[in-house]
């Protein structure tokens, strides 16, 4: 999309002092396109990786860049879709309902858990007649400092 912005307004003229080697605009444009943030600094040359972590979170600080996580909601009422679920994942389904509340984000449960990503996502593709999956924004990161 797009959207006018004053470059020369305080915020832009921070970042500017914050990293006079970098370009805003050239920044902003790199997370037009919707990708996971790993993706991104994968991306840049392996030097380039830890100014790029910090000028991201200058960007979260700033909320010139959202940070969204997937919420989970068990609806017990929704139909089953197809087959029943894998028995081997029943367990696990027990296991992580407290979570599906929609309280708590896929990365905070896998943390939570200990649980790879992998087996998170059997679960939600095998339970996803009764699973709602909701896109969120993080909560708001201006009061994170950047390390010096």
């Amino acid at each position: 999309p797009a959207i006018e912005l004053d470059f020369h307004a305080a915020p832009f003229s921070s970042f500017h002092q914050t990293f006079p080697n970098a370009s805003l605009p050239e920044l902003l444009a790199m997370f037009s396109v919707a990708k996971r943030l790993g993706d991104h600094v994968n991306s840049v040359e392996e030097y380039k990786r830890d100014a790029l972590i910090q000028q991201v979170l200058w960007l979260l600080q700033h909320r010139l860049l959202i940070q969204f996580h997937t919420y989970l909601y068990h609806i017990p009422s929704r139909r089953p879709s197809g087959r029943p679920p894998p028995q081997h994942l029943q367990p696990l389904f027990a296991k992580l309902e407290r979570y599906f509340s929609g309280q708590h984000h896929v990365e905070e449960i896998m943390w939570r858990e200990n649980l790879p990503r992998e087996h998170l996502m059997a679960v939600i593709n095998a339970y996803s007649g009764s699973l709602m999956c909701c896109l969120r924004p993080a909560p708001d990161l201006s009061s994170l400092m950047i390390p010096s």
